[in-house]
């Protein structure tokens, strides 16, 4: 029996929407930072595609499992909250928009060696965990920031926003599993700005972003559930080593 390569990559990639979906909504490691590596040095997509695709992914399963964090009772919404919420998504808009831009002028090879380098930054970012301490607080820069560096780093590596983000919220006071039932409320407009710009500029693959969507949304009905009881520790140390090779083979 010969196999389609078609469908076994078709296939491939539903898989990887879905593991990398359930690594960001119940661990917080990113759905990007999870999935761009493989689709850039494994399945050879161009950054920007690989970005543009997760985002859409992303996008298309933010609302659904925003819904289920909210059934599972893992978000307690309030004024404070949702201003921290909406510096950070201010902040990505100005960042995703400024990397798109840069992004889309620059040549191939350039953009590769950008990305790698980008998840070299981002590392430290997965294993720090700032300390929140207690009530929320307003008045802060930090998601502001935060929300303006993850837009460019996920501009560059189609990954890294959920870390950035969910350490933003910490260090405003927000607990760690609450931030990640946050975060996707904070990353719509941010990534729908990526998925529209990097089209735009001729670097969409719809068809990558359909199978990375399906197994996103699948993991949105999943992953709410999973936050209760998920230890993230291994789940770092893996994509800390499937972003290693990522630049391995991306520089080499």
């Amino acid at each position: 029996m010969e196999w389609n390569p078609e469908l076994v990559e078709a296939v491939a990639i539903v898989l990887l929407g879905l593991i990398a979906g359930i690594l960001d909504y119940s661990a917080g490691v990113g759905f990007g930072i999870a999935a761009a590596p493989i689709l850039v040095a494994v399945m050879g997509e161009d950054p920007r595609s690989a970005a543009m695709g997760v985002s859409l992914a992303q996008l298309a399963s933010a609302i659904p499992v925003l819904l289920q964090h909210g059934r599972k009772r893992n978000i307690e919404w309030s004024t404070e909250k949702k201003g921290i919420v909406a510096l950070i998504g201010i902040g990505g808009v100005l960042g995703s928009a400024t990397g798109v831009a840069l992004a889309s002028s620059m040549g191939h090879d350039a953009v590769r060696t950008v990305f790698a380098l980008a998840l070299v930054v981002i590392l430290p970012v997965i294993w720090v965990e700032p300390r929140g301490g207690g009530a929320t607080r307003r008045g802060s820069l930090v998601p502001l920031v935060a929300g303006v560096f993850a837009g460019v780093e996920k501009a560059f590596t189609g990954g890294g926003f959920s870390p950035l983000l969910v350490a933003a919220q910490r260090l405003s006071g927000i607990g760690l599993k609450e931030a990640i039932a946050l975060a996707p409320a904070a990353k719509m407009l941010p990534l729908a700005i990526i998925s529209l710009g990097y089209a735009v500029s001729g670097y969409g693959n719809l068809l990558l972003a359909l199978y990375l969507a399906l197994g996103s949304i699948a993991s949105a009905i999943v992953s709410p559930g999973i936050l209760r009881a998920v230890s993230p520790s291994i789940v770092k140390a893996a994509i800390t080593l499937t972003i290693l090779y990522a630049v391995a083979r991306t520089l080499a």
